[in-house]
């Protein structure tokens, strides 16, 4: 699991506090933090888990949450992907992350004001766990035409 600043903000409901991600309710908070207005804009730190979902993983009981001890084929293959499969799809594997909680520190949400520092440790974090798949140039290419496309 990792640690990932996501843009949110705070919205007062009949029944408290929640943290709003991209618009969707995530988590209820039981007081406002210090110092926050409702409908401020904050980059708050959440627990990130990273999953594995192989094509036709769905077979196989995948996605699956990828910490990244094991390289990309051991843990596929320990976690019951066939080689066969794995020979031929393996470029054609997604990553993705699901947010799993906000972090508290003494029970207090962390409030981070540099998030692109932030981004750019996790998607190298992310980038060196891919290192080790074939095909990792091409998919690399298509990763930063993503992150390209997101920019615009």
């Amino acid at each position: 699991m990792k640690e990932v600043a996501l843009k949110t903000k705070i919205a007062v409901t009949t029944e408290g506090f929640v943290l709003l991600v991209d618009g969707y309710e995530i988590y209820p908070l039981s007081i406002l933090p210090e110092g926050v207005e409702d409908g401020v804009e904050l980059n708050v730190m959440f627990n990130v888990e990273t999953y594995i979902d192989p094509p036709h993983g769905w077979k196989y009981g995948f996605p699956k949450p990828y910490d990244g001890s094991l390289f990309i084929t051991d843990f596929l293959l320990a976690n019951g992907y066939p080689e066969a499969e794995l020979q031929n799809n393996l470029e054609h594997t997604s990553f993705y992350d699901r947010v799993i909680s906000p972090v508290l520190v003494n029970g207090k949400l962390v409030i981070v004001s540099n998030k692109k520092e932030l981004e750019m440790k996790a998607i190298t974090e992310t980038m060196s766990m891919l290192y080790d798949l074939p095909g990792f140039e091409n998919m690399y290419r298509r990763f930063v035409n993503t992150l390209i496309q997101d920019q615009k």
